[in-house]
């Protein structure tokens, strides 16, 4: 079983960066949280769904859409 890798944020605002840091640790990839809010564009107001797409794009992950 894996360690799990926790990630501390500094605002609020953070909690999709930080838990895309935390996906990005467990499979092999380390990223500061400064990192990840560039590469998902990050605002004052979070994150978009497609802001986070890119990001995962940019780490060499994957993502993919689900509807409900």
């Amino acid at each position: 079983m894996k360690h799990t890798y926790w990630q501390r944020q500094h605002d609020s605002m953070q909690c999709d960066i930080a838990c895309l840091a935390m996906l990005c640790r467990h499979y092999g990839r380390k990223y500061s949280l400064e990192t990840l809010s560039r590469y998902c564009f990050a605002t004052t107001e979070s994150v978009s769904m497609l802001g986070i797409s890119e990001a995962t794009g940019n780490s060499m992950l994957q993502t993919r859409g689900k509807d409900s």
